[in-house]
């Protein structure tokens, strides 16, 4: 269950308890455990390396590094993509007919006509 700044301020008050968000999976998760008020953010190093570019670059430009990297990953572990042929190369669209193949009966009871 997901904290809420509410929850944090009623538990502070009532008794003495630092509110600790742990096992961060990523860098927003930290800014997010900080906007609403968690004393302790527990953060793998290489999550800790990603919050200063908060801030410095804009939500496409950290996509954008994000989908690099994976891209990096996924050429270093020999994994290939294959990509289906241009539509032009396809030849014409399926008609429903045969993309759905027949339609059944609505009288013919709840059997499915092949």
């Amino acid at each position: 269950m997901r904290a809420s700044s509410a929850t944090i301020a009623t538990s502070s008050s009532r008794i003495e308890a630092e509110i600790i968000s742990a096992s961060t999976r990523e860098a927003f998760n930290a800014l997010e455990a900080d906007e609403i008020g968690c004393h302790i953010i527990t953060a793998p190093a290489d999550i800790l390396r990603k919050l200063p570019a908060f801030g410095s670059k804009t939500a496409a430009e950290l996509s954008l590094d994000g989908v690099k990297a994976f891209r990096t990953d996924a050429i270093a572990a020999g994994l290939t993509l294959t990509l289906p042929r241009r539509r032009s190369e396809r030849g014409p669209p399926l008609t429903r007919r045969q993309a759905f193949g027949r339609r059944r009966n609505p009288r013919a009871g709840a059997g499915i006509a092949l």
